[in-house]
């Protein structure tokens, strides 16, 4: 499937899941209505200790293969063939990465709550400095998406204190012009 066949898929999953939630959300008590809601905010004050070990213990699992596939994810850059030719199992490397992403996301998502654009921002300018190379990438992407989560719900606890916002308002209004900007200037060729 190419880029274009996952868009269209993701578009697909995106609709049946939000008629999913919207019907969960019809049959829902008041309560429940409320705390589905606090949920799309996207919210760092909502995971406990117990939520935050099995966060992080998905996180390190995931991050350790990632770091130790660095060298495969650049050879899959010279394509699928040329990847292989170089002892890469292509179709196991992307299917456990995938499984081990979409795993990640869903953990995270499930705990704290839907907190946009990190995971695309992130990846896409640290890749402007580190000439593609995925051994560097993954480090600084995690880094650089922890620094924009932190500076986002600094600027979410404080802009209203003592109200605090959550922290996905934060960075959906930052992030859409930001991944705007990389989308015209990517395709600029720049």
């Amino acid at each position: 499937m190419g880029p274009l066949g996952l868009i269209l898929a993701g578009v697909a999953l995106n609709s049946l899941f939000g008629a999913l939630t919207m019907l969960m959300q019809y049959f829902a008590s008041n309560t429940q209505l409320t705390a589905a809601l606090f949920w799309t905010f996207g919210d760092t004050g909502r995971a406990g200790y117990r939520e935050l070990w099995i966060i992080m213990t998905v996180f390190a699992v995931s991050f350790i293969y990632f770091i130790i596939n660095g060298w495969n994810y650049n050879a899959l850059e010279w394509g699928d063939e040329t990847a292989a030719g170089l002892g890469v199992r292509v179709k196991r490397l992307r299917m456990r990465t995938m499984l081990l992403a979409s795993l990640l996301s869903a953990v995270v998502t499930a705990f704290i709550g839907v907190i946009g654009f990190i995971g695309l921002i992130a990846p896409h300018t640290v890749r402007l400095f580190t000439a593609g190379d995925y051994r560097y990438i993954t480090v600084y992407s995690a880094l650089f998406g922890a620094l924009i989560l932190l500076l986002s719900d600094l600027i979410a606890r404080s802009i209203l204190s003592p109200q605090v916002l959550p922290v996905g308002i934060i960075t959906s209004f930052a992030g859409a012009p930001l991944f705007l900007y990389l989308l015209i200037k990517g395709n600029r060729g720049i």
